[in-house]
């Protein structure tokens, strides 16, 4: 809750909080250029340290991922798995590497290509691998087709994997309307008590309830 506290500062003054991104992104919350803030690797759910310390160091050493390929190419498969892939990708931090919705959902192709390049690299004679399928994709990482996510898709995955909306919010555009027909609930006044109100915000989840009497609420 106080990040999203900060992200509003951020906003009010002109500073940009940008999505992470396996790029560019530090640790923790990273200065990318006057203006500019990139979120930290560690704020994604699903990421564990070991992880964002290895993302960092590959980048480091071999500089910056130029494709999907590059980094399932060049990163440990032991960080190649479901959950990493899928934390990155639906946490934005793949973005400038491909299609989040694609990237998220070929995790296995995108597994499967990184531990058959590392097992290439370690081998020194390749004859060791004639027992392969003669179509492992060894030299060339391919996709399935996937249709590109929504904007509703990529909010709620940032929702998910950042705990807040960083890239766009789903009631951008409406702030004019809320301030000529609702109430944001955090200023309500106690002249409100007793009358009938309108308050605006966004439905995320509910839940029915038994009442002792039997009835639904």
């Amino acid at each position: 809750e106080r990040i999203v506290i900060e992200i509003g500062e951020c906003d009010q003054m002109g500073i940009q909080v940008l999505p992470p991104d396996v790029n560019e992104s530090l640790s923790n919350f990273t200065y990318v250029e006057d203006g500019k803030i990139r979120f930290g690797l560690s704020a994604i759910k699903g990421l564990g340290d070991g992880s964002v310390k290895m993302i960092i160091e590959v980048r480091n050493e071999g500089g910056k991922f130029k494709s999907i390929e590059d980094f399932a190419r060049r990163s440990p498969s032991k960080i190649l798995n479901k959950k990493t892939i899928e934390s990155l990708a639906y946490g934005g931090a793949m973005d400038n590497l491909g299609e989040r919705k694609q990237i998220g959902l070929n995790y296995e192709a995108i597994a499967d290509f990184g531990k058959k390049s590392e097992s290439t690299h370690n081998v020194a004679q390749i004859g060791l691998f004639d027992g392969l399928d003669e179509g492992a994709p060894l030299d060339h990482l391919e996709l399935a087709k996937i249709e590109p996510a929504t904007q509703s898709e990529k909010l709620k995955w940032e929702k998910e994997y950042l705990g807040l909306y960083v890239s766009a919010h789903p009631l951008a555009g409406l702030k004019k309307y809320f301030q000529k027909k609702v109430i944001p609930i955090n200023q309500l006044a106690n002249k409100a008590v007793g009358k009938p109100i309108k308050v605006g915000g966004i439905l995320n989840s509910f839940r029915k309830v038994t009442t002792k009497k039997g009835d639904m609420m």
